[in-house]
């Protein structure tokens, strides 16, 4: 599937999802923003088992809970390009598969689990420093 110039909110709850991609569902996302704020844990995008979306100008943010995941990747691999990610917690985070970044704004922590792996190109923290070849 491809997703294009869309817009997707979620808010309260115990788990907010801006956008969820779950069970091999990889799809292309061009000029999306995703944002999930209010709930106990809240993902701006939420890529699982193998799911793999290939992720353009995309803006993600998830603030006000517990736990603040701009992409939270679980056994998946997104290729994500020219986006920003910003989570209250963790802008990227990985818990196995890699998630490969280039030219992209990571705001906030950059995290790894159980074999994950973030690998970032000419990617930034949004305060003008540079982000090394594992997103930190």
């Amino acid at each position: 599937p491809v997703m294009t110039n869309v817009t997707a909110t979620a808010s309260g709850g115990t788990y907010s999802y801006g956008v969820r991609n779950t069970s091999s569902s990889s799809p292309t996302m061009i000029n999306v923003t995703a944002t999930a704020s209010g709930g106990t844990t809240n993902y701006g995008v939420n890529n699982e088992n193998a799911s793999n979306p290939a992720m353009t100008n995309v803006t993600v943010t998830a603030s006000g809970g517990t736990a603040d995941y701009g992409v939270y990747n679980y056994s998946s691999s997104p290729l994500i390009r020219r986006c920003t990610l910003s989570g209250d917690d963790h802008g990227l985070f990985t818990d196995k598969g890699t998630a490969t970044v280039s030219q992209s704004t990571i705001i906030n922590g950059v995290g790894s689990v159980d074999g994950g792996t973030n690998k970032c190109v000419a990617c930034d923290n949004g305060v003008g420093g540079a982000r090394n070849d594992n997103c930190l």
